[in-house]
């Protein structure tokens, strides 16, 4: 699988993430450059990857009021009131988010079961 991600950012000549599918039911995401290497510097970088695909499309911009009231900031969505100042760069919150797994696992996301994400 991690395979497959990589050799979609070499085919990738885009700015942005999109889908490709490759046979019936199955995708491949391919990411843009900026999001492997960001991905590439971590201990988790297909699960972060499919975590931050459904929870903010991998995009460092990315907010909104979360269910509980609280903003939900960048590509993870994480809720800087539990986990401290989200980084500004893709690269930072990538690695703030593979801290997070590291030390919770998957459990403070809700998209950990992305229907959007078979593979």
């Amino acid at each position: 699988m991690t395979a497959l991600i990589w050799l979609a950012v070499a085919m990738s000549l885009t700015q942005q993430p999109y889908v490709r599918d490759i046979g019936p039911g199955e995708v491949v995401r391919v990411l843009t450059v900026e999001q492997e290497r960001a991905l590439r510097g971590t201990a988790h970088p297909v699960t972060l990857a499919r975590i931050g695909w459904c929870e903010g499309g991998l995009d460092a911009s990315t907010w909104r009021i979360d269910t509980n009231g609280l903003p939900s900031v960048g590509s993870w969505q994480v809720q800087p009131r539990w986990w401290g100042e989200v980084p500004t760069s893709l690269a930072g919150q990538a690695q703030q988010a593979d801290r997070i797994l590291s030390e919770h696992g998957d459990r403070p996301w809700s998209a950990k079961e992305c229907a959007e994400w078979t593979r």
